[in-house]
């Protein structure tokens, strides 16, 4: 979210019973790739559905779908999606190219909870892999208010996206004291509770034509 404009819908896995996704994964633990590949296609199919001019949906990918094959049904408009890779995702050689064919086919990439794993700054720089978006974790922004160098880094971290040219998203806006001040430092995308709780696509869509959105 930009303001009060929204940029875009990611897609979140919540089990029956409020499991969250990691829960979820565990009980698939034989067989993640495949359980992954099917969520991914349930989020291209019901997310899709969400966008308006400009809007984007996000997707994250597991590290071990993309050492796998991510195998992707037909989707329209490509430009409009963005997969979310986490740091901790191994950029070995199958690696690699499934995000070469990713971008060559038009889809976006984002870096997800950057700065909470590795940081590797070299994905920055690569010639191969160009990121649209940077998540920044939201262990950034929950010490923003008591910690003055969170401040710092994420100031620099912004300024460092704007000269690469991505997009820069704070993660975890829980309270409008956190909005505020990333405001100040010069972010301008964000996401977290403070902004919207996740709710299944048909209600975002209801809500709509409610015109309450």
């Amino acid at each position: 979210m930009h303001g009060r404009t929204i940029l875009g819908y990611e897609a979140t896995v919540i089990g029956l019973h409020g499991e969250p996704a990691a829960i979820l994964f565990k009980c698939h633990a034989s067989a993640i790739a495949s359980f992954d590949r099917l969520l991914i296609a349930m989020a291209l199919r019901e997310g899709s559905q969400l966008l308006q001019k400009g809007q984007k949906l996000f997707i994250n990918i597991h590290p071990r779908t993309l050492s796998s094959g991510l195998a992707l049904p037909e989707v329209d408009r490509s430009a409009d999606i963005v997969f979310e890779i986490t740091e901790k995702t191994n950029f070995s050689g199958e690696v690699k190219q499934e995000l070469r064919e990713l971008q060559q086919l038009g889809f976006g990439l984002a870096i997800d909870d950057y700065g909470k794993q590795f940081s590797n700054l070299d994905r920055l720089i690569s010639d191969w892999f160009s990121p649209r978006y940077l998540k920044l974790d939201r262990s950034f922004t929950a010490a923003l208010l008591q910690v003055e160098r969170a401040q710092w880094v994420i100031r620099h971290t912004q300024e460092l996206c704007n000269k690469l040219g991505i997009h820069l998203i704070a993660e975890g806006v829980e309270m409008a004291r956190q909005q505020d001040l990333l405001q100040q430092l010069g972010v301008r995308y964000m996401q977290g509770y403070h902004l919207g709780y996740p709710e299944a696509a048909e209600n975002w869509l209801g809500q709509r034509v409610g015109g309450s959105r």
